[in-house]
Order: structure tokens, then C-alpha cells, then sequence
């Protein structure tokens, strides 16, 4: 396996790897390159949703989305992100997924299966990076502090489509006032991360106070100078840590449709930095 980071700050193209047929030695290989890289990339692998899996579980247990547990789903399967570039999905803003849930994601997986040839990018931020790069008088405000996230009505509304028989009272009773840390221990390498990007609500502090610390966190940690950008082209797959990035669904207007397929990895519960 070859590895030709994208740019110093994160992110590497990963050549001379076959994910669909990853061997013990291999996959520990990919495993190291995306702790110190963050996010990798590999082009031509046109793998199905079985190979996907099977990716998924040499890095952990494939995750099952905890809306789609409540409504009684036990098996994980990668989820279509079929999208035109007018899409309300809310994905073209720095985010980092499923905060909601009381241990997010561990890393995400995404492969191409139709992409346009011009536009529909993503782009990620090294939150490990960006933390390094506090101003101490921005560290101390975010020290011991903690955002709180609820499953979002937007996202409500499209799992209804899916469970049009599901409760979706028990979603939002189920996966609100979740309690994350603003500043993270990664649990693998010890490095510290920014773990909340965009507007959130910061325990503690009223929603003036809230709007304002995040504005500058968000500022911070979403310089271009931590950030990657990765052009979509049939067949590929992108891994990221999502303990310590956030990411950006560039909404250009691009033509016709862009069609990914996602699957998590289970994460653990997130520990303060202290």
C-alpha cells in the first residue's frame, strides 16, 4: 500500500490496495494511515454492499443507525445518499454526524457509485489540527464545557418515510438532550479534538453566549488550512475518523444526480480532554 497525502494539514490517497480482499497485515495498514491521516481515499474499487460490510468490520462492529434500532432494525447495511444538488438534506454545512446519539460513530465509509464528473465535492476538517491551533483565550472559554444535541426534525421526517409506522415521538423522546464533550481525548491516539462545529447549544450558557462561542469555534476549526477536498469519481471509497474531523457536502450545481452509499463503525462514548 502507497500513500500520497492530499495536502499537509490532512488526508491521503491510498494506491496498490484492494479493500474488497483486505488481509489481516492490510487492514491494520489502513487502520494506522486513517488515525495519522484522518481521512484516506481509494480509487477504482467498485465494491458491492457486501464488500462494504465486510470493510466496515475490519475496522469495528458496522454500525446501526439509532433512529433505525428503535424501529427495530438488528442488521447494518450501507444507506443510499441519492441526492440532485438542490437537495435539502442541510449536509452542505461543517458538521460532524449523529451527535444525538450517546456514542457516535467511530469512522465513516462512503463509496461512489454515480457521481457527476464536475461538482458534488466533499471536504474535511482536522479538528485535532484546529485544536493545536487554539488561541488560549478561546481554549479556556471551550475547557470543561459541552454541547447538547436532539435528533433533528429534518431527519424525522425522512426516516418517517421509511417507518411510515413507527412512532416518531419516541425518536425525539428517545435521542434528545445528548451530552457531548466540546473538547475530546481521542481514545486511540490521546490527541485532543474540537468535537462540535456549527451552531449548537453549549450547556451552561444562554443562546447569545451559545450562538457566540460557536461562531468562533466553527471559524476556527473550519480554516481552510485544516481542511481536505475530495473530487468524487465512480468507484471510489473515502474513510474518515469521525472522532476527530468534521466534513462538508460541497452543494455546487452540479448536473443530473449524485448517488453515494454510507456505513458507520461503532464508537465509543466520548471522554472530556481535560
Amino acid at each position: 500500500m502507497r500513500i500520497e497525502p492530499l495536502t499537509a494539514a490532512l488526508g491521503a490517497e491510498l494506491l496498490d490496495v484492494n479493500l474488497g480482499e483486505l488481509d489481516a497485515r492490510t487492514a491494520s495498514e489502513l487502520r494506522g494511515a486513517i488515525l495519522e491521516y484522518k481521512v484516506v481515499g481509494v480509487r477504482d474499487q467498485f465494491l458491492d454492499d457486501a464488500d462494504h460490510v465486510r470493510l466496515a468490520e475490519s475496522l469495528g462492529e458496522p454500525w446501526i443507525h439509532p433512529m433505525d434500532r428503535l424501529a427495530g432494525v438488528d442488521k447494518a447495511e450501507p444507506s443510499e445518499l441519492r441526492v440532485k444538488s438542490d437537495h435539502q438534506l442541510l449536509t452542505d454545512r461543517w458538521h460532524l454526524d449523529v451527535l444525538y446519539a450517546p456514542s457516535p460513530p467511530a469512522f465513516g465509509i462512503l463509496r461512489a457509485i454515480d457521481v457527476p464528473p464536475v461538482g458534488g465535492d466533499t471536504m474535511w476538517a482536522n479538528l485535532v489540527l484546529a485544536a493545536s491551533w487554539l488561541p488560549d483565550e478561546l481554549r479556556e472559554q471551550m475547557r470543561d464545557l459541552s454541547t447538547v444535541h436532539s435528533v433533528p426534525d429534518t431527519l424525522i421526517g425522512l426516516k418517517q418515510q421509511l417507518f411510515p409506522d413507527f412512532d416518531p415521538q419516541i425518536w425525539r423522546d428517545k435521542l434528545q438532550g445528548v451530552h457531548q464533550p466540546l473538547l475530546r481525548r481521542h481514545p486511540e491516539t490521546g490527541e485532543e479534538a474540537i468535537f462540535c462545529v456549527g451552531d449548537a447549544t453549549v450547556d451552561g450558557l444562554d443562546e447569545d453566549a451559545s450562538h457566540s462561542l460557536m461562531a468562533a469555534v466553527t471559524e476556527h476549526a473550519t480554516n481552510p488550512s485544516v481542511t481536505c477536498r475530495w473530487r468524487w469519481r465512480n468507484g471510489d471509497v473515502v474513510i474518515w475518523d469521525e472522532r476527530c474531523t468534521a466534513h462538508f457536502a460541497v452543494r455546487d450545481p452540479w448536473e443530473g444526480e449524485r448517488v453515494l452509499r454510507r456505513l458507520l463503525v461503532e464508537g465509543d462514548c466520548p471522554v472530556a480532554a481535560e
